[in-house]
């Protein structure tokens, strides 16, 4: 275990100590100090001063407020401005130094408020220089370090630090609750009461958020449902509109049967119907007149773009044959040239050469070989030109050819179109001639019966085209398109949300662990449980000291309290129905198993513990133990004991002392 190994303090108007100030160098005392106190402000009649009020208790208040910047009493209800001294009123200055470190704090009152400095060293020679300053930037930063080096919190440190008369808030003195909360304060697991809270609040503010999902999405389901509702309304309006259109549809065509049937059996000799059938083919084919006449104007359009291409390509076409047989001339040229010469080379290597090719003259065997180079020469210069010749006239060809094939196409097209606009120019002429021929039809004289049968074919065939037209157009068409859209963004609305819904849901489980975890039945429970073992040992080992063992006490997993006799004689005690000196006792027993238990826990260990009137209220055997734990304690640390018991001063005679003096309400150490 790391031991926390307190060097020197010092405080200057702080709380009851004024300008003058106090200093406490730790290495210069023995195992246990007295703390003494006269106040010479407060004199009886026999002249002797008090030894309360002077400010023995403002001792460790140094060390506790220049580590944490907080009084050990009341720190809640003590502000910064109240613990600077209220006769000087000046700068509060403390200092604590400690292994190889300096911390010191001030503080300063301006008015109705108060600003103060906080400063951090690390020197193993306690050279507190500038350049061992370890204070980082603002307050909060250094205070946070300063805790890390510690390795204790506030509350930790005040437990095992010292040790006072308020049996009040002891622990035996507390209900369940209040012991676990202090057991879990002492062990640092106080942070974990925050988690559970915060896991708590956002497993609730979780629910929260899944419960508006699910009323968003039953309001979505409702709305699906509403949906899909109109949509089969809907359908089942149109299919009913549709049914009905229909059955008045079969109603006109049957009535249209019955008077053709009607007018077929008047017209005796049917002049009547031929002429209805020629004037129907007269206006079928006057309607399809001006389609063959459009499509026919579309060809020609078409015709009119394709003859400036084929023209173009034409021309092109030209081009290429002339640049494509102008390549295979100068390549046969070459041919010739290189075959001219290779007969001469053959001519002049097999019998030599007697008359030049050229002028017909004699040729000496000099001239010959000079002949019979430059031979050579253009044959290899015309074989490799031979070459380039092939490749010019091969792309040329490519050229010419990817000419005519495109030639082809549009002359292709061309007759394509051009046959086709001669067909609807026949079907339109084949189609005027059928109309001229139709109109020689004449109508017969007809009596008033036939003419009315006739206008009301002709209303029934127009009624029915109307008919079949509306029935093509239903009116609910557009509506069914429109609620079918919104049905299917309604349904991915709904998927979305679901999903949303099923993924906040699954992570209920993960917020539920961590409120477990953090919760009574969780960690914080888990450490407890761990030791109580070592607690109830401890627990033992003190109760030899301060009460000879003639008491036994354990506790169990919820830190509940055993009290028995030992040895045993049948009846446990009852906590509050013991003396008033039994109860500090076993108080003071379990606070310094707990103390043993958070250093255990923390790994850090103050070299010093203060003991402030803890013999209050006991007889003499109580002190009597008292004494004995002081002397236990002062094995492993530093004991300051601040006590009035005559009896427990006697027996701590001859230990170092320090002596307080109070005057004029300021308090200061004297030899």
């Amino acid at each position: 275990m790391r031991q926390l190994k307190f060097k020197y303090a010092k405080a200057s108007n702080f709380l009851c100590f004024g300008p003058e100030g106090i200093e406490l160098k730790f290495e210069e005392y023995g195992p246990i100090v007295v703390v003494q106190s006269q106040n010479l402000d407060v004199v009886d009649e026999n002249g002797k001063a008090a030894s309360n009020g002077v400010g023995k208790s403002s001792l460790p208040e140094i060390v506790v407020y220049a580590l944490f910047g907080k009084t050990i009493k009341k720190p809640k209800k003590l502000s910064h401005s109240d613990i600077i001294n209220f006769q000087t009123g000046k700068e509060l200055s403390v200092e604590f130094q400690w292994d190889e470190y300096r911390v010191v704090r001030t503080r300063t009152r301006k008015g109705k408020t108060d600003s103060g400095t906080l400063r951090l060293w690390k020197s193993a020679e306690g050279d507190w220089t500038k350049e061992n300053e370890i204070t980082k930037g603002g307050m909060p930063a250094t205070q946070e370090l300063i805790e890390s080096i510690i390795g204790l919190s506030y509350e930790a440190f005040v437990n095992i630090f010292i040790f006072t008369d308020d049996i009040s808030s002891c622990f035996l003195e507390c209900d369940g609750p209040t012991k676990r909360e202090i057991v879990e304060n002492l062990l640092s697991l106080d942070k974990y009461r925050g988690y559970v809270e915060s896991a708590k609040e956002a497993l609730k503010s979780f629910k929260d958020d899944i419960k508006l999902l699910a009323k968003d999405y039953d309001h979505l389901l409702v709305e699906l449902a509403s949906g899909k509702q109109r949509v089969t309304k809907v359908e089942t309006q149109e299919t009913e509109w549709l049914a009905a259109k229909k059955k008045e549809a079969t109603v006109l065509k049957s009535s249209l049967e019955k008077k053709e049937k009607e007018l077929s059996e008047s017209d005796g000799d049917g002049a009547l119907k031929a002429y209805r059938e020629a004037q129907a083919e007269i206006a079928e084919l006057t309607e399809k007149i001006p389609e063959y006449k459009e499509q026919k104007a579309n060809l020609v359009a078409v015709m009119e773009e394709v003859k400036p291409k084929c023209s173009k390509v034409t021309d092109t076409e030209a081009i290429f044959a002339r640049q494509y047989r102008d390549a295979n001339d100068v390549l046969a040229d070459c041919v010739a040239t290189i075959a001219k010469h290779k007969k001469i080379v053959d001519s002049i290597k097999k019998d030599g050469l007697k008359e030049c090719p050229t002028c017909e003259g004699s040729v000496d065997e000099t001239k010959s070989g000079k002949i019979l180079l430059k031979s050579t020469e253009i044959v290899a210069a015309e074989t490799a030109r031979k070459k380039e010749l092939e490749a010019a006239v091969q792309h040329e060809k490519q050229q010419l050819d990817e000419t005519r094939a495109l030639l082809k196409k549009l002359t292709d097209m061309s007759q394509q179109v051009q046959t086709r606009i001669e067909s609807f120019e026949a079907e339109v002429t084949k189609a005027q001639a059928r109309i001229s021929q139709l109109a020689r039809v004449k109508a017969p004289d007809t009596s008033a019966l036939q003419m009315l049968l006739e206008n009301q074919i002709g209303e029934l065939k127009q009624q029915i085209v109307t008919k079949e037209t509306e029935i093509g157009n239903s009116p609910f068409k557009e509506i069914l398109v429109t609620i079918q859209k919104e049905l299917v963004d309604k349904q991915k609305e709904c998927d979305t949300k679901k999903t949303e819904l099923d993924t906040a849901e699954a992570e209920i489980p993960y917020y539920d662990f961590w409120v477990k975890a953090f919760g009574d039945n969780g960690i914080r429970k888990y450490v407890i449980d761990g030791i109580i073992p070592a607690l109830n040992s401890r627990v033992a080992y003190w109760l030899q000291y301060l009460i000879d063992s003639r008491i036994r006490l354990e506790f169990d997993n919820k830190l509940e309290e055993k009290i028995d006799r030992y040895p045993f004689k049948g009846r446990p005690y009852v906590y509050h129905g013991m003396s008033g000196g039994q109860r500090r006792r076993l108080n003071l027993t379990i606070s310094q198993s707990f103390a043993y238990i958070r250093e255990l826990n923390s790994g850090a260990s103050p070299s010093v513990v203060w003991l402030d009137e803890v013999t209050m209220n006991m007889d003499e055997v109580g002190v009597e133990g008292i004494y004995r734990m002081v002397c236990e304690l002062a094995k492993d640390k530093q004991v300051f004991v601040i006590d009035h018991n005559p009896v427990l001063l006697q027996m701590l005679d001859g230990c170092d002392t320090i002596q307080l003096e109070m005057k004029d309400e300021v308090t200061k150490m004297v030899q």
